[in-house]
């Protein structure tokens, strides 16, 4: 990817890139260590799956993942709107699509598939991380960003060795 690579955000140290040919490929990539989306669960703060579901899934003993519920396709089929918002809302920033799964060098079971890589205007590189929510989830945002979203975050900062996400 143009953006990582050329500008050396951490490619070769904090992580490598990998790109996956399809999604089977991806799934089975993922499959191959924790994201960010399994750090909630592994840390029981999931709403929506155990560690359990986790282990089952990583062992190859559960193929069925997490069945798109509605929420999840209007989540996928919205990300790019956010997207492109963030960026028209910050015309200094370069908000960027990133095709490719982060590994981390420090131990490859932690990977990283980031919605979007965002270089801030000092020229440094931040996570944009997506989210959406009905009006029946104010609740849980009420106070901010709920907890285990940030685990997410928290899991692809960690895997970039970057400071920033939005």
């Amino acid at each position: 990817m143009r953006g990582i690579r050329d500008r050396k955000f951490g490619f070769g140290k904090a992580f490598t890139l990998r790109k996956a040919k399809d999604d089977d490929e991806w799934r089975e990539m993922r499959r191959g260590g924790i994201g960010g989306s399994d750090v909630a669960p592994i840390m029981g703060m999931s709403p929506y799956r155990t560690a359990l579901d986790v282990w089952l899934e990583k062992t190859g003993r559960s193929t069925e993942g997490v069945p798109e519920s509605e929420a999840m396709y209007w989540g996928t089929v919205n990300e790019e709107a956010i997207a492109r918002r963030f960026a028209e809302e910050h015309p200094d920033m370069q908000v960027t699509k990133v095709n490719q799964q982060l590994v981390s060098c420090e131990s490859a079971i932690f990977l990283a598939d980031l919605d979007r890589l965002v270089v801030c205007r000092d020229g440094s590189p931040a996570v944009l991380e997506v989210k959406t929510a009905s009006a029946y989830k104010a609740d849980e945002w009420k106070d901010g960003v709920p907890a285990y979203y940030l685990t997410q975050v928290q899991h692809y900062l960690m895997v970039t060795g970057w400071k920033t996400a939005y």
